[in-house]
């Protein structure tokens, strides 16, 4: 199992001590994402990813989602001044 500095990974633990993966954030620039990193703008993300996706505004970040076909991650891009500052991936489990 390899071990990222860069990820910050997201846990639920209900009582009884089950724990759930949420998901992880990815907190600095990766050289191993390859098309879309921190730092790049919306213009770029939006000519990769040029599918459907979710989209709202709020204390003055934009958020950018979108959703694997079929749905089994989200992958969310936090925006501000039209460079991406965060990216979280949130996997869904069926």
């Amino acid at each position: 199992m390899n071990i990222y500095d860069d990820f910050i990974h997201h846990y639920y633990i209900f009582e009884g001590g089950e724990i759930f993966y949420m998901g992880f954030m990815i907190e600095s620039r990766l050289e191993r994402l390859r098309t879309i990193n921190i730092g790049d703008t919306v213009e770029k993300l939006l000519s990769k990813f040029s599918d459907n996706f979710f989209t709202w505004e709020h204390d003055g970040f934009k958020t950018i989602r979108f959703y694997t076909d079929p749905v089994i991650c989200s992958i969310q891009f936090t925006i501000r001044d039209g460079i991406i500052e965060r990216i979280s991936v949130n996997f869904f489990l069926a």
